[in-house]
This record gives structure tokens, sequence and C-alpha cells, in this order.
């Protein structure tokens, strides 16, 4: 079966003379063919022709063999142990070019996965490239061969009795001369160990006739044994004897005669210009004046954008974006069949389709300022799916994505999770509807794959969201086999067997028409949804999903359950065997997500707490609101099944569980006093009961939208046998008694702890814990003392290092590996440092505000604000501790470096690092104590100007009351000017916007920087306060 073979005498470029000079020579810049030698062509964009690759002329559709149809695009998995992610790089790079990229996918499978993953069921093959492999991952790749898998062993201590298969070590690793059919010579690597195995035939043998690759011959077992390395370049290897074309022939000629698979040769095209599509002319002036010329694709394999180079190395891919007028004469685009189907007043009116692009989820990101826009792709050739799962997308496919924005106080807005669903019913409902297409079995696999009948997919979904104030941007992706049979199923072949069989004569769709079908009847479900909620839809959705009354497993459990349906927000939900009914989420394995579901609600809660609601008792529970009304999230929760008895330790191991409750039992043994015992003296009240669990929802997933970092602020807490201390991370805060209030009364609702409750010893990982005070104002330098006292505690107890430790590392002489090192680091890789590192900080900054008096009865809103507003600016006041003054060295990790060593091309970046050494080193040249900076830190967090704070007054009382505490303390500690008449005050005031407009270059520095390497994954505390994506 061939699919997308390119035929070599067309897919060649059209090269016409330059309109300035005439001049023939070409050169290709991102897939466009400009002249090189004028200067003045480029500059003016003066594109030239160039033959795109179109469906019609360059690509032969495959012809299905027999009725045989896959489920999924068939996975080629690779395990290579603990081994160094550049060995499975290799070895998946070598498979790619060996096998059919139309139809599978490469992926690592990793240790953690092979227990725990459902990768068995849709494995193509298993290669193994492992010199440990343990006892238990060996048991369950034996059983995956007796199942009728495939494997393909390179040089592993793999055994199988049943097989007759034994390992021997090899203690001469050398190069060797294998011989292989009528390839002789052939210089390979030999790796760690022989093989002996019975009931097989010799494949190849080596230059003294010994056998090195045997195949098995027991039974019906497909296994391949090699002691010589096959699958890794000369380069890996360190042998530039080896040879490497010959290697691969061989690599191939096994994978297809000996394993099955298909290695048809696929050329990946270059990515080409895009083109702006409209059919309302009247639109094209408006777009003219705002629309980008150039778009921004991500990386790519630099030999697929210049063919003579050698593959390696990745470039960033950006290519024009022209007006139909300015287009090549061969769109293969039916911009007819498209917009006669399309019944839309905003969503996918303006089109900008690519010939061959990376992935329209890329390309949009550079087009977002383009509302209802949809990117249309002929060809993908990096797409992406759920879990980073790779998109397999050769033409015929259809292939969008578009973009919308909606409220956050929306119907959809509430509940950001169903809009998968939405996409996918929209696929499904828009073919379906139309009455000539309504048998066709096309259903709905939760949550985000499409069906047909109950085994074959033919398309999925992708859903971005990043939320922005009050507003949320949705990125839909959506990619439908339409005319590609490769690499499952397709809508075409689906209607030919359906015409087949019944008699019928259904015309086959194109990929312009599934499209349009698609977004119309989008449009339309939003519509609906954003008037009258989620039940009509859910009625609809019902009548094609599959999963009725199915069985499911909830590994959270260890128990199955029945599935009901789906609740408002689209997660399933289950009923178990014993009546209880929970809603479930994917445990995010990217090999089934039906397989491994986890529960939301998987905490109980203790039933005393006595909860109150400030509204109606009807607040919105949901992944944003969830942890505005405590009242009302505990009635969902127990409406879903969970229990009030007991609390069930769910992110904890058995051995930690039991420590805990040891200590549990050990410290409610301490608490029994005699009577008559005399009482603490100080007034916080002794908790006597479970504090409410802030986490219901499972933060092992990723949040849905960046309001969720207050999971960064409510959990992280672990429990160590006294209930008036508590560790985070490693540092221990024992919580002072505070004799004052900072605001003027004193109130409890649902959103706070009862002072009145007497709370039992039971540790709860996410309790916080509150200090009642009395009301009153705070007028006396002994309050400002107090303050001063609980701050320095809650500062010096966060820091990473305290100020000995700075000191003794401070008097040490730079560690000059370390500063090279830093010196010749990747600049990928120093941002992705610099990233974790600030990262860290950031972590010991929230738990620095959780103690700030004042800070936690702030709204939530407020605090999530306050914090992601002023996070940067605080970890540069930490800074200031790290820096020395006199060398202009920061200690970074264990040593001390200077700014050069972060030194980069782009100038925005050094700006950034030269502003903050200046900001810190100005500061560190203060000379602060301990005391003026946690006091200055926590006037920096509760800055009362910052935009969209909701009570601006209860922020202001804060800061006014912490801002006279830090004068009063530098009145004592630096009672001279600093210079002249200005005094330390006047200078620490000043700085505040110094800070800001340092925090702002950062944004812009660091979403500049993500825009060019969008693959990037930072830490997610360091997404949620710097970005407003959501992944």
């Amino acid at each position: 079966m061939e699919i997308g073979m390119p035929k070599p005498q067309r897919a060649q470029i059209e090269i016409i003379p330059c309109k300035v000079c005439g001049d023939k020579s070409s050169g290709v810049h991102y897939g466009v063919i400009t002249c090189e030698g004028c200067k003045f062509c480029c500059a003016t964009r003066v594109y030239y022709k160039q033959q795109i690759l179109v469906q019609e002329r360059l690509f032969r559709f495959p012809k299905m063999s027999g009725n045989k149809l896959l489920m999924k695009p068939p996975n080629v998995l690779v395990y290579i142990g603990e081994k160094e992610q550049r060995l499975f790089n290799n070895i998946a790079v070598n498979l790619m070019k060996c096998l059919n990229k139309n139809k599978y996918v490469v992926y690592e499978l990793k240790k953690s996965q092979v227990l725990e993953s459902p990768w068995k069921e849709n494995t193509a093959l298993l290669v193994m490239f492992s010199e440990e492999i343990e006892p238990n991952i060996a048991e369950a790749f034996r059983d995956f061969l007796e199942n009728a898998g495939k494997i393909l062993v390179f040089c592993s201590n793999f055994d199988h009795a049943n097989a007759g298969l034994k390992f021997n070590v090899i203690s001469d690793c050398t190069l060797v001369k294998i011989n292989y059919k009528t390839m002789f010579d052939v210089p390979l690597y030999r790796g760690k160990y022989s093989y002996s195995l019975e009931n097989s035939k010799c494949l190849a043998t080596d230059d003294e006739g010994k056998s090195c690759i045997l195949k098995s011959t027991h039974n019906t077992n497909t296994l391949i044994v090699s002691s010589v390395h096959l699958a890794l370049d000369s380069s890996i290897v360190e042998d530039a004897q080896q040879d490497d074309v010959k290697r691969l022939l061989i690599l191939k000629n096994i994978l297809n005669e000996e394993l099955g698979l298909e290695t048809d040769f696929v050329k990946i095209p270059a990515p080409t210009p895009g083109c702006i599509l409209v059919d309302n002319e009247e639109l094209l002036p408006k777009l003219k004046n705002k629309i980008i010329t150039e778009v921004y694709l991500g990386k790519l394999e630099k030999s697929i954008i210049y063919p003579n180079e050698q593959p390696g190395s990745e470039v960033d891919v950006k290519v024009p974006l022209l007006f139909e007028n300015e287009f090549p004469d061969d769109i293969a685009f039916n911009k007819t069949a498209y917009f006669s189907n399309l019944k839309c007043k905003h969503l996918g009116i303006v089109v900008a389709f690519f010939p061959v692009l990376t992935s329209t989820m890329i390309a949009i990101e550079s087009l977002r300022q383009y509302e209802g826009i949809v990117v249309v792709a002929g060809c993908q050739v990096t797409g992406r799916g759920r879990s980073d799962n790779k998109w397999i997308s050769p033409v015929g496919g259809a292939m969008f994505t578009l973009h919308f924005s909606f409220s956050l106080s929306s119907q959809i807005g509430q509940r950001m999770s169903i809009l998968q669903h939405l996409a996918s019913l929209a696929v499904v409902h828009g073919i379906r509807k139309k009455p000539m297409y309504s048998k066709l079995d096309l259903r709905l696999k939760w949550p985000n794959d499409l069906f047909f009948e109950t085994d074959k997919k033919f398309g999925g979904i992708l859903v971005n969201t990043t939320l922005q104030g009050s507003k949320i941007d949705a990125f839909i992706g959506i990619g439908v086999n339409v005319a590609n049979e490769q690499p499952t199923v397709c809508i075409n072949s689906i209607i030919r067997k359906h015409n087949e069989t019944t008699g019928d004569n259904l015309p086959l769709l194109s990929t312009e028409e599934v499209i349009a079908f698609t977004i119309t009847e989008l449009e339309s479900l939003i519509d609906d949804f954003q008037k009258t909620g989620p039940k009509k839809f859910l009625s609809l959705y019902y009548l094609y999903w599959l999963h009725k009354d199915q069985r499911v497993t909830l590994t959270s459990l260890n128990k199955e359950a029945v599935i009901q349906g789906l609740d408002e927000y689209g997660f399933l939900v289950v009923e178990t065997d014993d009546g209880k009914k929970l809603t479930l989420q994917p445990d995010g394995n990217r090999f089934d997500i039906m397989k491994n579901l986890i529960g939301f609600f998987r905490r109980s809660q203790s039933s005393v707490v006595n909860y109150q609601c400030p509204r109606q008792k009807n607040c919105v529970v949901d992944r944003v609101n969830r942890n505005r009304c405590q009242y009302c999230r505990l009635q969902k929760c127990l409406a879903l099944g969970m229990s009030r008895d007991a609390v069930k330790f769910g992110r904890m191991s058995k051995k930690q569980r039991e420590k805990v409750e040891d200590e549990v039992r050990f410290h409610r043994a301490q608490l029994v006093r005699p009577q008559g015992a005399a009482a603490p003296s100080h007034s916080t009240p002794q908790p006597t009961e479970t504090s409410p669990d802030s986490s219901v929802f499972d933060h092992q997933q990723q949040p849905s939208s960046s309001n969720q970092h207050v999971s960064y602020i409510n959990s992280g807490y672990t429990y160590n046998g006294d209930l008036n201390t508590f560790t985070t991370n490693g540092y221990t805060y024992t919580p002072q008694a505070i004799q004052f209030d900072l605001g003027s009364t004193d109130y409890v609702d649902s959103t706070t702890f009862d002072p009145q409750q007497q709370l039992e010893s039971i540790p709860d990982a996410n309790s916080l814990l509150i200090t009642v005070v009395p009301p009153g104002p705070m007028t006396t330098n002994s309050h400002l003392e107090l303050l001063t006292k609980t701050l320095t505690e809650a500062h010096t107890r966060t820091c990473l290092y305290t100020s000995e430790q700075v000191a003794e590392i401070m008097r040490k002489p730079p560690d000059v590996t370390a500063i090279l090192c830093y010196k010749s680091m990747e600049h990928e890789q120093l941002w992705l440092d610099c990233a974790q590192k600030l990262t860290n900080i950031i972590q010991q900054i929230i738990e620095f505000a959780k103690m700030v008096p004042g800070f936690m009865k702030l709204s939530q809103d407020d605090q999530i604000l306050l914090l992601k507003a002023g996070s940067f600016e605080m970890s540069v006041l930490r800074m200031s501790r790290y820096l020395d003054p006199l060398t202009n060295l920061v200690m970074y990790g264990e040593t001390m470096i200077p700014s050069e060593a972060f030194t980069t091309a782009d100038t925005s970046e050094m700006k950034l690092v030269n502003n903050t050494f200046e900001t810190a080193k100005s500061i560190a040249e203060l000379k602060l104590t301990e005391s003026e900076l946690a006091l200055y830190s926590a006037c920096v967090l509760l800055s009362p100007d910052r935009l969209g704070l909701k009570n601006v007054a209860d922020v202001q009382t804060l800061y006014q009351a912490i801002l006279k505490a830090l004068k009063y303390e530098l009145e004592q500690t630096h009672k001279l000017p600093y210079k002249g008449d200005v005094r330390v005050f006047d200078v620490l005031m000043a700085k505040l916007a110094d800070l800001r407009d340092l925090s702002i270059l950062h944004m812009e520095t660091l979403a500049k920087f993500r825009c060019s390497a969008p693959h990037l994954d930072f830490p997610a505390l360091h997404k949620e306060l710097f970005s407003i994506e959501n992944m």
C-alpha cells in the first residue's frame, strides 16, 4: 500500500527571473523561492512562482487492502530504560527513515508506563534497547509477545524461556562486519550481548560466521534479536567506519519483510506560503490593513527546508501570508465548496489556507488577534494531538484550527472543559444531520475522539484556552480523515463501503465540505449552549456517543463502575457497584484515554464542620470557582458520592499514609491533658476537627485556566506532628498569635474558618492554619514591632538560604567551570534553567504571602491577582540578598556568577538581564536588614494600585499598616540619610516604579521568547504566573 508518495518528476520548483535584476539563481527561504542576489526583491516582497504540492497532482490516494481497518494509528514504541534521551531520539529518527510516515508514529515507552499504561493494544512494534531490563518489565514484554505482539531487540538483556531465547555477555564490543542477504562485509558496531534462540532462523552473520541477527519461528511469535546496533547512527556509537546507508537498508528490510511493517518512502514536503481567502470581498480592505505578512510555524528539521543539508539540526520556520491575488494560480482549496456550505455569521468567514505547514495550532498563534479566523492545512508535517501525541496528517484530511473568544462569566466560560465535546459533536452531527449521510455510523468516543462504528478512529479534537482578565480565547484544532485511508479509516472509505453494502449512491465528501459542515454546526451549538446551557447539548451528544452503560476502571479507588453520562462540565459520571456516583477524568496516558480513569472527588470531608453560604446556596462550583464557597462545594461533592466518614489520602503512598496515621495517633495521645492543666498562654484556638480540604479537584491534571494557580496557594503543606507547626518544601514555620487585626471587623462565612470551631488534630495536606485575632486599630509601636517580627519570621523561613549561608558562599571564589558552563549553554536551555530557579523562588514567595497577616482573608481573586502581579518584583528583591554589590556577582545555585554568564544575542533579553542586575544591585547597596526586606516585600505584594483588584479598600488597609511598620523599622536602623537629604525609605518608594517597569519588561521578553520557542515546556507554576496560556 502506498500513501503520500510524491512523484519526483512533478515535485520541482519553477524558477522565473527576478523582476528587478533578471537573476535566475535561487535559494529556499522558508519554502519560498526568492532571488538571493537582489536584496530589493526580498525587501519589497517580490515572491516567485512555486509549484504548490497539491493532492490532485502530487499524491496518489491509497487503496484499501481488504476490509481490515485499524482502530487508531499504530504505534512503534521504543524502550530505552533509563538511558539518555538522545538515544531514543536517534533510534526514532532512524526508524522513521524506514517506516511509512503516514501510517506509523514512534513514541518512547517509559519505564513508568510499562506496568501502568494500556500500551499493548495498539502497538505495531516494540523496539528494545536497554542493557538493564528489570524482571517485572521483561515479564510485561513477554506477555506482549505471547499475545501476538512484535518485538525487535537490540543489544538488551532480554530473555524468554518459552521462546528459547537466552543472552550472553560479550566482553569485546567492537566493530564487526556482517553479511545480510546480498550485502556483505557491512561494518556495524556490536553491543554488550549475544543471543541464542531455539526454533529460529539466522538473518545475518558476522565475519566469523556467527549469527548476529536471529528471528524466532516459535509458534506465532514475531521476535527478532540483534547483537549489532542497526538503529543507531555511527555518531552515537562513536565509530565513523559504520556504514549508515547499508545499515538503514538492512533495518528497512527487516522491518518490512520480517516484521510486516510498511516501509514505503514518503517525502516530507517543505512548508509553503499561506493564502487569505474570503467570500465577501468587502472584508479585504480591512484585512489588508490589519493582517500580518509572515506566520511563524515553529521549528522543523533543517533538511526538510534545505534538501542539501544533512539531517539533525532544526531551524525556525516562517512563511509569508499572502492574499489570493498575490498567490500562485493553483490553490488546492475549493472556495466554492467551502463557502457555499458555510452558514456562519462569525466563525470561519476568513480562511488562512496553507498547502503545507507544520501545525495549524502553531500557525494560529500568529493570527490570534483575528477572531473567527480558521487556519486550514492541505498537509501537516508536525500535527499535534492530546497529551503531546503526534497527529498523522497526510493530504486528504480536513485539518484546521479556529479561534474565538467568550466571557469567563458566560455559560461556556463557566464550563470550559465542555468545548472539546461541542467540537466533536459538531463534526459528527454536522455530517449526519444531512439526510443522505444520516445512516453513516459515525460516533463519539469521550472525550475527544471521532469513531466509525465502535473501534475505528477517523478524527480527533484538541482544545487550548487562554485567559486574560475575564476574556477567554479558545483555539479548537480538528483533524478528520476525509479522503486519506491511512493511517486508519476515512469518511470517503466509509461512504464507499456503505454504497457497496446498501446499493446507495452517496456522493463522496471533500475536505472543504466537511470543514464547512463542522464550523457551521459548531457556531450553532455554541450559540445554543450560551443561551440555554448544557441540557439540549447533552441530549444531542448522547445520540452519538459510545459509552452508555460501559464499565470502566477507577484506578484511584481500585474498583469498577458503570458510565451514566456526562455532567454539565463534560466529565464522566459513573455509578459504582455500591451505588455511589462519581465524576471522572482520564489519568493522562497517551495510549487509551478511557483506561485508568481517576475520580475528581477523591478526598473525603469531615462531617462536623459547619459551613454557611453567603449567597443563595446556588454558587457555581467548577475548576475556576471551586474555592469561593466551601458550602456549595461540599454539597456538590456529597451529591456526587464523596464520603463524609474519613479522610482519604489520595496522593500519598501506603507507607506515607501509615506514617501520618501513626503520627496522628501519637499526637492525639499527647493532647490528652490531666484535668486542671494550664491552658496555652496564646490565644490561638486549638484545632480539634479537620479543616476543609482545599483540593477536591485533582491538581495533578493541568488547570483549566490561569486562575487555577490557586492550587499553588492552597497546597503544599505537610503535617509534622505539631498542630502549630507545619512544613512546606523543607522549611518549618511556627505561626505567632497576632494580637490585633488589620481590618475594622472580623467575620466568618463559607470562605473562612469558624473561629469558634474546635478543630481535631487530623492532618490535611491542603489545610491552612488560620490565626484568628480580635478586631481593633493598630496604633501602638508594639503592634508595629509585632507585625515586623511576624513578617521577618515568615521571610527568613521561606528564603532558600539563610544570611549565614549566603555570606559563606559569597566568600568562596567563583567556580570558573560553572561560569563557563552557563556561558556555553544553549539559548533555550538557559531560559529553562532560569525559569526553574525563578519558580523555586516564587514557590517560597507564595508561602511567604500566606503568612502575611490579613492576606489570606482577601478574596481569592485578589490573592491571585496580587501574586501574579508582584511575584517577579518580589523575586528581584530576594535576588538582592544573593548579589554582592562590590563584585556584581550573584549567587546562582551554589556558586557566584556574573551577569555575563547570561549573555544572549537578543537585545531585549540582554536589556532584561542588565536591568535586573542593576535593580537588584541598587537595592543590595541599601544594606537592608532581613526585617526591612521582609516588610518591603510585603509592601510590593500588597500594592493597592494593581489593576483589577476587587476589594481595594482591604488591600489598602493592609498596605498602609505594613508601610507604617517599614517606616518605623527604617527609623530605628537607618537614622542617617542615604544621600543628601534622601532617606532609605524615599529610595525604596522610588524603586517601586522601577520594579514594576522591570516586571513589564520581563513579561514582554518572555512572551517574545515563547513565540519563538512554543515547544518548550516551562514549569507549571511559571506558566501560570507569567503566561495566560493553559496547556
